[in-house]
């Protein structure tokens, strides 16, 4: 049953991606019906293509941590988060292997944001995942 919550994981990076995408797309449409002075602030531009995608990833894991507790398979541990959050730090490596080799190439620019707003989702949801961990240990035993 170890394995249970690595699995939930790699199953969960479908739904991740495509709610990276889905958050990004709403994050735009509200941007074009968004005022002039804000669509030309210096921080629109995080928060369209970081913010949402991550905020979709936190709640990508809330759902996947609710599951997983409710199952009493949720083990906050180090090695439990280790061993549960595996897919997504290895996904999450690739595509930062990626950006980084890519970064310098003009071309980038045209089709980053397919690899970058899932990285986004990848670091809110592991950021989740390693905080609710942090909370689950360090909190008193239940009596």
């Amino acid at each position: 049953m170890r394995w249970v919550p690595a699995a939930a994981y790699a199953v969960a990076l479908v739904p991740l991606v495509v709610a990276s995408y889905a958050a990004a797309g709403a994050a735009f449409a509200l941007y074009g019906r968004a005022p002039a002075s804000i669509q030309r602030s210096g921080w629109v531009a995080h928060a369209l293509n970081d913010v949402a995608p991550a905020l979709a990833g936190v709640g990508c894991a809330v759902i996947l941590i609710a599951i997983l507790v409710r199952a009493r398979l949720f083990l906050a541990t180090g090695r439990g988060f280790a061993v549960r959050t595996m897919p997504w730090y290895l996904l999450a490596t690739g595509i930062g292997a990626v950006v980084l080799r890519e970064r310098g190439s003009g071309d980038f620019g045209l089709w980053s944001q397919v690899i970058t707003w899932p990285l986004a989702a990848l670091v809110g949801g592991l950021a989740t995942d390693a905080f609710w961990t942090w909370r689950q240990a360090s909190a008193p035993p239940a009596v």
